[in-house]
């Protein structure tokens, strides 16, 4: 049996040259039968404060999440079951824990380690997601043609509300300020 260092941890190769296990010494899952992602959340945290800024290959979590005693295939379904439930993870993770997560693809991932960490990833991401749903937000908008809709009825409230609400909001989102208010410091500086 050999014992190599990897990603996400230290894995026990057996006689054949697989990966059988990886050591997660001192993890302790919850004693309670919990959801696949409250299992998975909890597992997350305890590696973001004992293994920080270790990426976690999905086959991982699913071994240490659900108490497994060999590392799963990243083709099964335990690992399908921990894909399907990272988004209600991700809720968990930072409504119970207060972290975030980041992903590497082709590596995996991770839970943040703290404040500084939570700002650099998972609030950067979520501010270029929110810059790119301002762009769509102000082209569908673009789009619209408020003299072709009806000023009566129902259809005289969208009217209305494409008019004044809809244009004021999209001023506000394309709005140098607003711009620059989203940008991480680093890409801020670049734009100066």
């Amino acid at each position: 049996m050999q014992t190599t260092e990897t990603t996400s941890g230290t894995a026990v190769t057996g006689k054949k040259g697989k990966k059988s296990q990886t050591d997660n010494s001192g993890y302790e899952a919850p004693k309670t039968k919990n959801s696949t992602a409250d299992a998975v959340a909890h597992y997350m945290d305890w590696a973001a404060s004992e293994r920080s800024y270790q990426f976690l290959g999905y086959n991982e979590i699913a071994q240490s999440s659900m108490g497994l005693s060999r590392l799963p295939r990243n083709t099964s379904d335990e690992v399908k079951m921990v894909r399907r439930a990272m988004g209600r993870a991700r809720k968990i993770l930072s409504e119970k824990y207060n972290r975030g997560a980041v992903t590497k693809v082709g590596v995996g991932i991770r839970a943040t380690v703290d404040d500084l960490d939570r700002a650099k990833h998972d609030l950067t991401d979520k501010a270029k997601r929110l810059a790119g749903a301002a762009d769509r937000y102000t082209s569908t908008l673009g789009a619209i043609d408020a003299a072709n809709i009806p000023s009566t009825g129902e259809a005289g409230m969208y009217k209305q509300w494409v008019e004044h609400g809809a244009k004021e909001l999209a001023k506000r989102l394309t709005s140098p300020a607003f711009k620059q208010a989203l940008l991480p410091p680093a890409a801020a500086e670049k734009d100066e």
